[in-house]
């Protein structure tokens, strides 16, 4: 019976106890048994769940996004975790601290201050964030950056005569739209050009004068502050220069067709119980109209003609031609600014008395090869 025994617990294998030791990695749990290692926690039955640390940045904002800066001092906006406690900013994806703009470790913030580095052009600003972890050890973020174009000055928009599309005279206006601290500007009929077109100083009437040859132009235009680093971006506008001509119309046709543009012509009283009338002449003259009904006094009207719009651009009035009778008298002759023309006309004393003058011709300027309607059209 003892040998017996004596042969099972020999058999018999014994287990030597181990202490399970788990140590921290992202989302492992290690074990150290029978020379078993490395079990993922999700599959380990019955083991502590671990969650790792992890700091995320889910946006980054310069200067509330926008696209633009004259002022090298912006705010970063820094959407992330909670768990954040640290951060640090740089225009160096590495964060070396050879590059000026890398700040040290700070407390974090959601609204943090960045100054860009010099010079003007597209400034890539990144951010990383980190929080203590066990051991005294860091867990940082993945860097997230942003973009921003810095310039001053910034030039925003450009245009020649404030957008017109066309002109009649050589001579033009600069219309830049700029922020920041513009002292120079030049300008010439190339990109390629503005390396030697003269800088000129910044003034609030600046001027080019177009190539005598008519056509179509475009001027490219730069800004500048304090020299060369302070170049801004070019921009370019288009203007087309015309020749422009006299066209003369017949006072009836202009008088009719104006009247459907919208164009206002009025014929009132100034004197007694005068009658006063338009009577335009088919392809002829448009003829004013007074008579008095006042045996005693002479009858008075004044008529006011082409009033309420302007010529479209860039047409302009030049000169009306006029049969004038009976004391009439134009009380304005039309301008390039003024698309109005004032008659006075009176009759001579008596009653049932008429009389009339007549508007012969309008000459109008306007482009070579183009239809006098259009300086009409509504």
């Amino acid at each position: 019976m003892n040998s017996g025994y004596a042969k099972k617990s020999r058999n018999k294998k014994i287990i030597s106890k181990k202490p399970l030791i788990i140590t921290q990695k992202p989302g492992v749990i290690s074990e150290s048994h029978r020379g078993v290692s490395s079990y993922n926690s999700s599959s380990v039955s019955g083991a502590v769940n671990f969650h790792p640390i992890k700091i995320v940045i889910n946006s980054i904002k310069l200067n509330s996004g926008a696209n633009h800066t004259s002022d090298r001092n912006i705010v970063i906006d820094i959407s992330a975790s909670k768990n954040a406690t640290e951060m640090r900013m740089s225009e160096s994806e590495s964060y070396s601290p050879a590059d000026i703009t890398t700040t040290n470790w700070e407390p974090f913030r959601r609204y943090a201050p960045f100054t860009l580095s010099p010079g003007n052009g597209v400034k890539n600003v990144f951010v990383q964030l980190r929080t203590p972890g066990i051991n005294g050890s860091n867990v940082l973020s993945k860097g997230k950056g942003a973009s921003i174009e810095f310039s001053n000055p910034y030039l925003e928009a450009f245009s020649i005569n404030n957008g017109e599309e066309t002109t009649s005279q050589r001579q033009v206006t600069l219309n830049p739209k700029m922020t920041g601290n513009a002292r120079e500007y030049r300008v010439a009929l190339s990109r390629s050009g503005l390396t030697s077109s003269t800088w000129q100083r910044v003034n609030s009437n600046m001027n080019y004068t177009l190539p005598a040859r008519k056509g179509n132009y475009r001027l490219f235009f730069q800004a500048r502050g304090d020299g060369a680093a302070t170049e801004s971006r070019v921009l370019s506008d288009t203007i087309r220069s015309l020749n422009m001509i006299e066209y003369e119309i017949s006072g009836a046709d202009a008088y009719n067709f104006a009247i459907l543009q919208g164009f206002r012509f009025s014929a009132q009283s100034r004197q007694g119980n005068s009658s006063c009338s338009f009577k335009p002449r088919l392809n002829s003259w448009l003829e004013m109209w007074t008579k008095g009904t006042v045996k005693v006094d002479p009858a008075k009207c004044q008529f006011n003609l082409f009033q309420s719009r302007r010529l479209n651009s860039p047409w302009s009035f030049s000169r009306f031609e006029w049969t004038l009778t009976d004391n009439a008298a134009v009380a304005n002759q039309p301008n390039e600014n003024a698309a109005f023309a004032g008659v006075r006309l009176n009759t001579q004393k008596g009653f049932g008395i008429s009389s009339r003058s007549a508007l012969d011709t309008i000459v109008i300027r306007g482009p070579e090869g183009s239809d006098w309607r259009d300086a009409f059209q509504r």
